[in-house]
């Protein structure tokens, strides 16, 4: 029960202490202002005139500033956790002194010094508190957690607020409740003691500030501007006037009602009974309009009306308070004293509740679009300094207003209406120059050098960038994977490496070179040699180039090359092949075409890698001919690469033809993505229009690959696709929503969790086609920032660009309110509903493949295996006769355990094949093992190297791994380039005992001898993949790189 409480407020289970310590030190505090508030305003206001309440203001404005200014300057000099408790210490033993007080000093002296020391005391305690909350948390645990633990704060003051008159019946006087309030600070003390033992506070602390920084500031500088200077800038100067302004407000505000609440209830107990509960409805008041109102204002009206409710509000009460003030009196004896109580009353409880609820989260937002270099010098100077100023000027201007003989508690009315003019004015100019401010902060971003597009080309550069700084020992493996993106590549990044600064690495290079005589080094070679210091690689430098002059000079022409050719050797052809992409003349032509005519698959490998060296137009058609064979389309791939433009007509009529397989269209969308242009821009947007799911996304990567930028015509094509993407988001948002109380649906909600995150990647790469990329980007980096500020900012840049009709459906999915908002929202434009658990399942299985995955169904027919008291439908027992394993499998199991009747009558109609294989995993009639493609999705989901692959590259993982069990004793062999995983058990090399573990993967990280040889040392599993399908899936998915270089 405790956990479902924790879950629901979104406090993981390693939170859970530091979350009850640190909720009740918040109550205590909460508690121990609540009533050391009440005490100081009733009791001063019994002891002094009200005229004396501005010069107090005035001196416990100073009190507070110096007392800020002490803390600071021992946070310097004393650890934290010393501090924290001397802080605490220190406010006990003062609010202590100040209940004892009163038996030995003057009863004026006393309550003087608890009246200066409220505001003071309640800063000093909330940095230490806020302190050590930021201590225990990151950043990040912080936007979860904070609103939580201020809770505390205001369920103590509201607590003790509305108990006032409850203890004011056991009490004699008010003076007693400074005892609570003295207990109170005295136990948060205690809990800062119980905190210290489980935490450490004193760990180096400027992580959660420098996290947020890397966040938003990236590898920005800081800059140091003085604050006089950054106060020409119009914006901040806005910023700084509203925060004066607010100050002086809530200052007036305050007086007035300390003043009349006073005239209004005589007796000392009647006061601070009234003051009690009208501080526990104003802390009610600020929790209901921040939790129900604010988020819908915000959305609804947007951040300018955020900003002027408050004023304006305020301008209206206190119109009608001064008009009821000169007309019916604002005295204690005239008629309509309790007319003008009642408005000045509303407007403390407003200005309170609106400041706290509205007015501050809404004034942070301002911060998100000034330029990252100045933001959090600008947010500490006017939260901090103008905060501080404010308060000493409003005691200053209410001191110096006092001294007016004439002035009286209607002229503050008066002035006030003043000030609250001025106040909207400076409202609505700050709101001009935030909008501007948006202007600038998307142009900045539009100029500054920001990543925003595919990753596909950084991979490339990725990995050159791993060659280049990898050991020895590392570097055969890495060009590996450069061989299996792109062969012709791999030379010439083999040749590059002859320039490297290592002498292994260069070793290494030459090596390749010759050993697979790579004839395309020939010049670089022959540049190296008159350079090269390392007597070794020199002489193998010298050794090629002699080489390679003696091959070019001996085949340099048509009839030696034609002899090579005709010979019955493989290594013969091979070679005419690489001497062809070194002296290739027109009159080779016909010698290329026969070798790509040559049915032996190395050597026709070489010819079409000769072709993109030569890059002769005339070959292009038998080229890209080849391009459709599963077994060349890799080189023909790096070949047509190399091409470029010239190649565009000839791939686009491969596109066209009918039965072409997926990867293969899916390679030539790729490679339009590399060569660019405004043609294939043009044929890319036709592909948008393909009904084929997976050629859609790979036509949006390979426009941002071409960078891009719609015009009018194309951006209404584009926003069609973004309706249709938002349709799915809306679609993933009801289905997790419907799913969210379910406990035996876990694997479907994080499949489901996965799809829409999937979702989102793709509307916001679609925005950046429909739109400037990096103003998308800069939106994009505000929302993942998390909090509300940014999510607010992230809209309001939003709004600039977006076409009008977009912002509708866009707005709701993109906003931070509830999935449950979002759907109500989004039912207006399309069907989306909050499904039962069994009617969602099935939907999802028959959810059209475009625009679900394939893992998700398997998902959703494997949920029903928790259910006891469901009948088998026709839409379950059809997937038996899907040809996808995965959800063809998993039916399966589910039909023959809970139906097998059902399973008998239909077995007969499937496929002898695909029978047979059932007949494995259910046990009929065999004694052989057989796993799942299900569960060895979930069997790789465990594996670190994994974690990252997304479960669609996972399921085509696992559909080219075979299983292999294995028994202890077993001497077996293992090619060290086909890819292996322990699944359980554990085996040795032979060679030197080295051993592997479950869950250990072996694949070029081995050296055997020539047989390869394992011992099994314990009864084991092993997933294994061959070579060939493994750089299949390595070229198809960059997850696989990026996971297994670390990149």
């Amino acid at each position: 029960m405790s956990r479902f409480f924790y879950s629901a407020l979104n406090i993981e289970k390693n939170e859970e202490k530091s979350v009850i310590l640190l909720i009740t030190q918040s109550v205590f505090l909460g508690i121990f202002y609540g009533s050391f508030e009440v005490v100081a305003n009733t009791l001063f206001l019994k002891t002094f005139d009200s005229s004396f309440i501005p010069n107090a203001y005035l001196v416990s404005g100073i009190i507070g500033i110096i007392m800020t200014s002490i803390f600071s300057e021992f946070q310097k000099r004393i650890s934290f956790s010393k501090l924290t408790l001397l802080n605490l210490f220190t406010i006990s033993l003062i609010t202590a002194s100040l209940f004892f007080g009163f038996e030995f000093l003057s009863t004026k002296v006393v309550v003087f010094v608890i009246f200066l020391m409220l505001g003071p005391l309640n800063i000093v305690a909330l940095l230490g508190f806020w302190g050590t909350v930021s201590r225990i948390f990151t950043l990040r645990q912080g936007k979860r957690i904070y609103g939580i633990i201020d809770m505390g704060q205001i369920i103590g003051i509201i607590a003790v607020s509305y108990s006032i008159p409850l203890i004011l019946n056991y009490l004699q006087s008010t003076k007693g409740i400074l005892l609570i309030s003295a207990i109170s600070i005295v136990v948060a003390f205690l809990f800062q003691f119980i905190i210290q033992i489980y935490f450490n506070l004193n760990v180096s602390q400027e992580e959660g500030e420098l996290e947020e920084k890397e966040e938003i500031e990236g590898k920005g500088k800081k800059k140091n501007v003085g604050f006089f200077k950054l106060l020409k800038d119009k914006y901040v100067l806005y910023m700084s006037l509203f925060v004066i302004f607010s100050m002086i407000v809530a200052f007036f505000v305050t007086y007035s009602f300390l003043v009349v609440t006073n005239n209004k209830y005589p007796a000392e107990a009647d006061l601070a009974k009234y003051l009690g509960v009208f501080t526990g409805t104003m802390m009610i008041f600020s929790i209901i309009i921040k939790m129900f109102v604010y988020s819908k204002l915000m959305k609804t009206y947007g951040l300018k009306i955020c900003l002027l409710i408050l004023p304006v509000l305020m301008l209206l009460l206190t119109v009608l308070a001064s008009v009821s003030g000169y007309y019916f009196g604002f005295e204690a004896a005239s008629g309509g004293f309790l007319l003008f109580f009642l408005l000045i009353s509303l407007s403390k409880l407003f200005s309170k509740s609106i400041k706290d609820s509205i007015e501050y989260p809404a004034f942070k937002l301002l911060y998100q679009s000034l330029d990252k270099s100045i933001r959090f010098d600008v947010q500490s100077r006017v939260d901090g300094t103008v905060n501080e100023f404010s308060a000493l000027f409003s005691g200053i201007l209410l001191s110096a207003l006092g001294l007016l003989s004439f002035f009286k508690l209607i002229h503050f009315s008066y002035t006030l209406v003043i000030i609250l003019v001025i106040w909207i004015f400076i409202t609505i100019q700050l709101y001009k120059q935030y909008r501007k401010s948006l202007e600038k902060s998307l142009a900045v971003s539009k100029s500054t050098d920001t990543k925003t597009h595919s990753d596909r080309k950084n991979i490339i550069n990725q990995i050159i960038e791993k060659i280049n700084n990898a050991d020895s020992e590392k570097i055969e493996n890495i060009t590996d994977f450069v061989n299996i993106i792109n062969p012709i590549l791999y030379e010439s990044v083999l040749i590059k490496l002859l320039k490297h600064e290592s002498d292994e690495v260069r070793l290494f290079s030459i090596n390749k070179i010759k050993e697979q005589k790579i004839l395309p080094a020939y010049k670089n070679v022959k540049k190296r040699i008159k350079t090269e210091k390392n007597s070794k690689i020199k002489d193998l430098l010298i050794d090629f180039e002699k080489e390679t002059t003696k091959l070019l000079d001996k085949y340099s022409s048509l009839s030696s090359l034609s002899t090579l050719i005709k010979t019955s050797d493989v290594h013969d052809k091979v070679l005419a092949s690489k001497i062809i992409s070194v002296l290739y003349k027109e009159e080779y032509r016909q010698l290329l075409v026969l070798l790509l005519k040559n049915n032996d698959p190395v050597v026709k490998k070489e010819a079409i890698k000769a072709c993109g060296y030569v890059k002769d137009e005339q070959l292009l058609p038998m080229l890209v001919d080849l391009f459709t064979i599963q077994d060349y389309h890799v080189c023909v791939f790096a070949s047509v690469f190399n091409y470029g433009k010239v190649a565009v007509d000839y791939l686009e009529q491969v596109f066209n033809k009918s039965n072409i397989e997926n990867n293969i269209l899916i390679d030539i969308i790729k490679l339009y993505g590399f060569i660019g242009g405004s043609k294939i821009e043009k044929l890319l947007l036709n592909k948008f229009e393909n009904t084929n799911h997976d050629i859609l996304l790979e036509s949006i990567n390979s426009l941002q690959l071409c960078n891009y930028q719609a015009d009018e015509q194309s951006e209404h094509k584009i926003q069609q696709i973004i309706e249709l993407n938002i349709r799915n988001i809306a679609w993933d948002l009801a289905a997790i929503t419907s799913l969210k109380d379910n406990n035996k649906t876990d694997d479907l909600k994080q499949s489901l969790n996965e799809e829409l995150k999937d979702n989102y990647e793709t509307l916001f790469n679609l925005l950046s086609l429909a739109y400037d990329a990096k103003s998308v980007m800069h939106v994009k980096e505000n929302l993942e920032s998390g909090t509300n500020e940014g999510i607010g900012f992230a809209l309001e840049l939003m709004d600039l660009f977006v076409a009008e009709e977009l912002k509708p459906t866009l707005f709701p999915i993109i906003d931070d309110s509830s999935n449950v908002e979002k759907i109500k929202k989004l039912q207006n434009f399309f069907p989306v509903n909050i499904l039962p658990t069994k009617e969602l399942l099935t939907a999802i299985i028959n959810r059209n493949p475009n625009y679900i995955s394939r893992w998700t169904k398997a998902c959703a027919i494997k949920s029903f295996f928790k259910f006891e008291d469901f009948k088998i439908s026709d839409d379950l027992i059809a997937q038996l006769f899907n040809s996808d394993r995965l959800l063809s499998e998993t039916s399966a199991k589910l039909i023959y355990q809970k139906d097998k009747d059902a399973f008998n009558n239909c077995i007969d109609r499937v496929d002898e094949n695909i029978r047979s294989r059932f007949n494995k995993f259910l046990d009929i009639g065999t004694k052989e093992e057989f796993i799942l493609l299900y569960d060895k999705i979930l069997s790789l989901k465990q594996i670190a190297q994994f974690k990252n692959f997304s479960t669609e590259l996972l399921s085509e993982v696992v559909e080219n791994i075979t299983e292999k069990h294995l028994n202890k004793g077993e001497i077996i062999n293992i090619n060290r380039h086909d890819f292996n995983i322990i699944i359980k058990g554990k085996i040795a090399l032979k060679s030197n005992k080295k051993e592997f573990i479950e869950n250990s993967i072996l694949w070029n990280n081995f050296s055997t001898g020539i047989k390869n040889e394992f011992t099994v040392q314990e009864d084991s599993l092993l997933f294994q993949i061959e070579r060939q399908k493994i750089n299949e899936l390595i070229f198809n998915n960059n997850e696989i790189i990026t996971s297994f270089l670390n990149l």
